[in-house]
């Protein structure tokens, strides 16, 4: 067998099967590091991230939740969004990080607690 050929596929299938796995823990230190700077509400750009994150075609159920709940927040997170985040932070099968900012939101009021903060810096 010819490593020269071999080698490289391996490469390949790693890239694109860690993919997702990357992007996802992208766009949850994303959603970390805006709730981390949260002052009341996300900024414009803030909002245009979590947009993107919402019409992304990689993106899992949990961060779409995430990002919802974010892009409707002013002060704290509406009743409804406060109710797919607590389903989200009770599903065993959602990544620890999802569960954890679903937490971090529901408590939220104006921003983050200094408890909540060294929790968010974690996850960046």
């Amino acid at each position: 067998m010819n490593m020269t050929r071999v080698i490289p596929g391996f490469f390949l299938l790693f890239f694109i099967l860690g993919s997702p796995l990357v992007l996802a823990d992208s766009r949850t230190a994303e959603m970390a590091d805006i709730i981390l700077h949260l002052n009341h509400h996300p900024s414009g750009a803030e909002k245009r991230t979590l947009r993107e994150i919402l019409n992304s075609d990689h993106a899992s159920k949990g961060e779409r939740i995430l990002a919802m709940a974010l892009l409707n927040m002013n002060h704290k997170v509406t009743p409804a969004d406060r109710a797919q985040l607590r389903e989200l932070a009770q599903d065993s099968a959602a990544p620890a990080a999802e569960r954890e900012l679903a937490e971090i939101l529901m408590n939220l009021n104006h921003k983050p607690s200094a408890s909540a903060k060294e929790r968010l810096k974690r996850l960046r």
